[in-house]
């Protein structure tokens, strides 16, 4: 069966990117080779590796959304974890040598020829889609909890107009019908009077000849036409340069409506293949250990045997049997084990080529280097999922590229032709390997007791007289065991009883990020390199937020990585720095930072958890009771991960004097949370997220031992004001007209938060719809009544939350970097103009 158009064209699709992800692994490796750099070459070369993962990562996740086939999903599920978590360790490096959590690349887009969407940070489509029933199940349990306690939410009632709005709106249309009456009326007037002055009464218009006529006709139709096509060109520029948007809103709607019956089609497909692969391999395990299983145990028991008689031949002493920690009978040297899978040779041979890659010292490397003396070399990161990914697109080149056979499915027929049905013979491999690990853990602990009996018969050790050796990669858990205040209590109990206080709140009915409004800078980078540090815009606020907080949450291969470095003691800095624990986010009221942090939870499927001081007002008093919230919190948390737990005006916490009309208790959690910073270990998937309006009401040195990162959500330029118009208009369904100005709305509206503009679109929208007259198309007048009444951002106001950010340590850190930048290229051209100073001295002489 061969591939339909479709999954060629995404195996097509899979094939380049494999080609782009080849690349990217032999930059790293010529980066790796080369141990030193300057600051300034290795932070561009990393910029140029960070868009190439940007890039791939989109594709990447686009293939494995579309491709149906079961077996390659998890060879694309594989390769798309490994590059995020690449991605990951690239950005964290990069900003740790600019000292700045804003990524701004958008001078690679004009030499690399990018469109500003495809800078945008890509959130794996399965996050979400392989935990949408567990989530429809989350929130139906919690709907019905909250409806048994008595406590269920009360919808929002469509709103309705008030009294004085409804007569002031009957007021403006009677008004504006007397209007068009009186309008029409001294235009007949006027009609009348041209007609009596002369082209009318007892006046007899010569009539035209026919060759006049049909000129005046053909004049006629041909202007016609040439405004008709103007018309039309001048509308076409215009949604080429954004200024209009092209069809209306209906269609816009159908084309989404078909796109997701589209896509839920091949959703079922997948699920259809993946039932039958995994029906397949029940079926193939089955075979596998009734026919093969007797022949293993027999050939493994017989060839322990002869090891351990042939080491008590050879050193009179029986030996010891390696631990399941160890490995078990596969960490036996000398041992012909008939259970050791044979090694692909590709992969051997592409190991083996980047050790020799490895042996050999690249000085070509070093006339890349910038020769000024004065800049300080900088060593690279090690990455630690290089060999991760390099095995794994080997495991692509030799499954997925190899002759097996005439009939071999996985070999394309044609271009890009593939065929879609489960390969056997790859589950049958898979599923031996399978076998083999269980049948050696049998045969192991078997193996194990016959050898501890033999020696108490035979030489007298007892049983644990042994001393174990000290395994090389330490204790994989360093986490210190916490007292279980519930341990008789099931995770659905503990569940109910978060959902009855109103810590777990649903994110079900906010906006997804693809409904959020927001593209990353276009002069971010110039500005940094003129002035220091650029104003990020809301799309670079929203690419960091994904970076720091989505893919953490949902890469479960980041964590393991994780947890193994802290088990053996030598931590990776890409891995440590991508696993962040804590996140502070500071902006003006209404500028987006909760509908940011709700989207990245609705985006992940994340579980969230508000320990407002508002929200646990009243609710588990005392110390022992803030005990037991806090292990509920932490144990509900790690159960059901991924987790975020949320803490609103973070600040109050740290006040130095709490208002006596506050009845919240705002200081409640002061010296809990770094507590519970601390007990998340590397491997939970939980992140702790605090956001503030007004930081510089506290300590900054309080917040910033709590939450380890620091972003600032700007306020909407005149450019983002404007797409965030547009965008919210065409949410709401709103028909735009070519007559309202979006620019001149955009000016007008300077000062005012998103969140008000987006409250306005509303407004103005449900209003229009409420009328449902024909000529129901939004204009600019519309606006200015609404936002009237909204109260403007101040200056005052920004400039605080801007000097404050300022005296973060991270932005210190940033100042003092840009004023020793300053001074090397102060000195450089002080250098070239002595330079030419004796130059022209010379010539004189």
């Amino acid at each position: 069966m061969h591939a339909c158009a479709s999954c060629r064209h995404y195996n097509l699709l899979w094939q380049e990117v494999q080609e782009q992800l080849n690349a990217l692994l032999e930059e790293d490796e010529t980066l790796k080779r080369t141990m030193m750099f300057k600051r300034t070459a290795l932070v561009s070369a990393l910029e140029r590796q960070y868009v190439r993962c940007l890039l791939i990562c989109s594709k990447l996740n686009t293939v494995h959304d579309h491709l149906k086939q079961p077996q390659r999903r998890a060879l694309l599920r594989t390769l798309l974890d490994l590059t995020l978590t690449r991605q990951l360790e690239i950005r964290h490096e990069v900003c740790a040598l600019d000292a700045t959590d804003t990524l701004h690349v958008d001078h690679l887009m004009n030499k690399l020829h990018l469109q500003p969407q495809q800078l945008s940070v890509t959130i794996p489509t399965y996050f979400y889609r392989e935990r949408q029933e567990l989530l429809a199940e989350r929130e139906a349990a919690m709907i019905k909890c909250l409806e048994e306690a008595g406590v269920a939410s009360v919808e929002e009632e469509e709103s309705f107009l008030s009294v004085p709005e409804a007569i002031a709106i009957i007021q403006r249309h009677e008004r504006a019908r007397q209007a068009r009456n009186r309008a029409l009326h001294t235009k007949a007037l006027a009609t009348s009077k041209e007609r009596d002055r002369g082209r009318g009464r007892g006046v007899v218009e010569k009539p035209l000849s026919p060759e006049a006529a049909a000129v005046l006709i053909q004049a006629h139709v041909r202007g016609g036409i040439a405004r008709a096509l103007v018309r039309k060109m001048r509308h076409e520029d215009k949604i080429f340069l954004g200024m209009e948007s092209g069809g209306t809103s209906e269609e816009a709607t159908r084309v989404k409506e078909k796109l997701a019956l589209t896509r839920q089609q091949a959703y079922r497909a997948q699920q259809r293949m993946k039932k039958e692969l995994e029906s397949i391999e029940a079926e193939e395990r089955n075979r596998i250990i009734f026919e093969e299983g007797p022949q293993m145990v027999t050939a493994l028991d017989e060839g322990l045997r002869e090891w351990i008689f042939q080491v008590k031949r050879d050193t009179g002493k029986f030996p010891d049997f390696p631990d399941e920690d160890e490995g078990g009978s596969a960490a036996i040297d000398g041992l012909l084990d008939p259970l050791r899978p044979r090694t692909s040779e590709v992969v051997k041979d592409s190991s083996a080529g980047l050790k020799d890659r490895e042996g050999k010292d690249d000085k070509s490397q070093q006339h890349q280097l910038d020769e000024e003396e004065e800049e300080q070399l900088v060593a690279v990161w090690q990455s630690a999922v290089a060999d991760q990914l390099t095995e794994a697109c080997a495991t692509y080149r030799d499954e997925l590229q190899r002759v097996t056979s005439p009939l071999d499915v996985w070999q394309p027929v044609g271009v890009g032709e593939v065929g879609e049905e489960v390969q056997r013979t790859l589950v049958v491999e898979g599923e031996q390997q399978h076998v083999r690990d269980i049948v050696r853990d049998k045969v192991d602990d078997l193996a194990r007791m016959q050898l501890q009996k033999l020696k108490e018969v035979i030489e007298g050790e007892k049983k644990g007289t042994r001393k174990k050796k000290k395994s090389k990669r330490g204790k994989k858990n360093k986490r210190k065991k916490e007292k279980d205040l519930t341990p008789d209590r099931s995770t659905e109990s503990l569940f109910e009883e978060l959902v009855i206080n109103g810590i777990v709140k649903s994110v079900e009915q906010h906006p997804g990020l693809d409904e959020l409004s927001g593209s990353p800078s276009r002069v971010g980078h110039r500005i940094m390199v003129s002035s220091g540090w650029p104003s990020p815009s809301y799309g670079d606020f929203l690419n960091t937020l994904v970076e720091y907080v989505a893919l953490p949450l949902g890469l479960e291969y980041l964590h393991d990585l994780a947890e193994d470095d802290s088990g053996s003691g030598v931590v990776s800095e890409g891995v440590a720095a991508a696993v962040v624990r804590s996140l502070l986010i500071v902006g003006n009221r209404g500028s987006g930072k909760s509908a940011a942090l709700y989207a990245v939870a609705k985006s992940t499927g994340a579980l969230l958890l508000d320990l407002t001081a508002t929200n646990i007002v009243g609710r588990y008093p005392g110390k022992t009771g803030q005990a037991m919230m806090l292990h509920l919190v932490l144990k509900v948390g790690r159960l059901l991960q991924p987790t975020i737990i949320l803490v609103d005006e973070a600040d109050r916490t740290f006040l130095k004097k709490v208002p006596k009309t506050d009845k919240s208790e705002p200081r409640r959690l002061r010296k809990d949370l770094p507590r519970l910073v601390k007990a998340i270990a590397p491997e939970d998937r939980i992140v702790l997220v605090g956001i503030s309006n007004s930081p510089w009401n506290c300590d900054i040195k309080n917040l910033t031992s709590v939450y380890h990162k620091v972003l600032l959500c700007p306020r909407p330029t005149c450019s983002a004001r404007a797409a965030l118009w547009v965008h919210q208009l065409q949410l709401h369904g709103a028909q735009i007209s070519p007559a309202l100005d979006i620019s001149c709305l955009a000016r007008i509206s300077d000062g005012f938060t998103a969140r008000q503009l987006c409250y306005v679109t509303r407004q103005v929208v449900s209003l229009k719809k409420k009328i449902a007259t024909e000529k129901s198309a939004v204009l600019i007048q519309d606006f200015i009544p609404y936002l009237a009444k909204q109260e403007p951002l101040y200056r005052e106001e920004e400039e605080a939350l801007n000097s404050w950010f300022f005296k973060t340590p991270l932005m210190r850190k940033r100042a003092k970097l840009h004023e020793e930048l300053k001074i090397l290229k102060e000195k450089k051209l002080a250098a070239e103009k002595a330079g030419k100073g004796r130059g022209k001295s010379k010539k004189k002489k």
